[in-house]
């Protein structure tokens, strides 16, 4: 896809999403309605589009001004500050509840769009309230002051940590230092961050989530680009790996016969072999933007993002509902603005 179609898929799909008024159906709810992460990352795309000139002001403003106009409608006002929660029941929790991670991609969406817009107080004003529950007793743990995956699941989660931190690190850099050093030693040394520090799940999304707390840190860059290289097979991107023993490995070898496992000293590691879904991808694209490091891995960083984009023209870019197609829309946003910025 050269970059040209890019920026005519990416328009396609933020100004899809506008129509739309933001509704759209979602694999955990399909009945359509509307999404506070989607929104978040709507409204970091069009700030990316707008900074780089693909998006004019007038119409990231318009664009602007509506997702703000959704949020306010969908908002969970609390003593706090505003949180943002799914907006359906999952695994037995209220529709109403709040996540920190969505209330933190509203956050960073927010910041990301007051710096292109004539009006930003109305933004910033969202965001900082946004970051008041972020930091507040509601949402953090007692005892590590560590944020917990929700009110409602009350368990530190590394992805959740690691995109808290990125999102408080201007406002709040105490939280964002204590962040970071829980996403530092959850690190499995050559193989990258699990889902929790006491489970064998990689999953491509969250560890894109968990970087973002040490992509300012060049002397890290290395343990991103491990994480990252983990899900590129010969097939392509992959979602899901299990780290297991040797003999887990080989008991889920008997279970199923084509099951993709490798091999590596005494660690093995089951491939799902599932192709990447879109807000993945998407969000590996802002990692890449990001260039990790001091400049010795860029072209490993841009050979990754030739390849995720690559994998995009066999996908259904809208099948999975707003969250995903947005999450991708910022991705291509962040490549395209990269792409534009090394050609001048």
């Amino acid at each position: 896809m050269n970059l040209s179609l890019l920026k005519d898929v990416v328009l396609d799909l933020v100004q899809g999403h506008h129509d739309a008024d933001g509704i759209g159906p979602d694999p955990y709810q399909p009945v359509p309605m509307r999404h506070a992460m989607a929104e978040g990352k709507f409204l970091a795309s069009i700030s990316e589009l707008a900074r780089t000139g693909v998006l004019s002001s007038q119409r990231a403003e318009t664009m602007a001004a509506a997702s703000l106009h959704r949020l306010g409608e969908i908002q969970s006002e609390t003593e706090y500050g505003i949180a943002f929660g799914l907006g359906f029941d999952w695994k037995g929790i209220p529709n109403s509840t709040p996540f920190t991670i969505t209330t933190a991609i509203v956050a960073d969406g927010l910041d990301r769009v007051a710096s292109v817009v004539r009006e930003p107080e109305p933004f910033w004003k969202m965001a900082a309230a946004t970051k008041d529950w972020l930091t507040s007793d509601d949402a953090l743990d007692a005892a590590s002051r560590l944020p917990n995956f929700s009110p409602g699941y009350p368990t530190v989660i590394t992805n959740v940590v690691g995109f808290w931190a990125y999102v408080l690190r201007d406002s709040h850099p105490d939280f964002a230092v204590a962040g970071r050093r829980y996403v530092e030693a959850a690190y499995v040394p050559s193989v990258g961050w699990t889902y929790a520090p006491n489970e064998k799940r990689l999953d491509l999304l969250h560890v894109c989530y968990t970087a973002r707390a040490v992509l300012d840190q060049p002397e890290k860059a290395h343990r991103v680009a491990t994480a990252v290289s983990r899900f590129f097979t010969p097939t392509g991107l992959i979602d899901k790996i299990d780290m297991m023993s040797l003999a887990e490995a080989d008991a889920a070898a008997n279970r199923a016969i084509d099951a993709l496992i490798t091999i590596e000293e005494t660690r093995a590691f089951l491939l799902h072999a599932v192709p990447a879904r879109p807000w993945s991808i998407g969000e590996l694209l802002t990692v890449c933007a990001g260039s990790p490091g001091d400049g010795t891995l860029d072209n490993f960083w841009r050979s990754v993002a030739v390849q995720s984009i690559k994998q995009l023209g066999s996908m259904d870019l809208v099948a999975d509902g707003p969250r995903h197609t947005m999450h991708l829309a910022h991705g291509m946003a962040s490549h395209l603005a990269t792409a534009r910025t090394l050609s001048r």
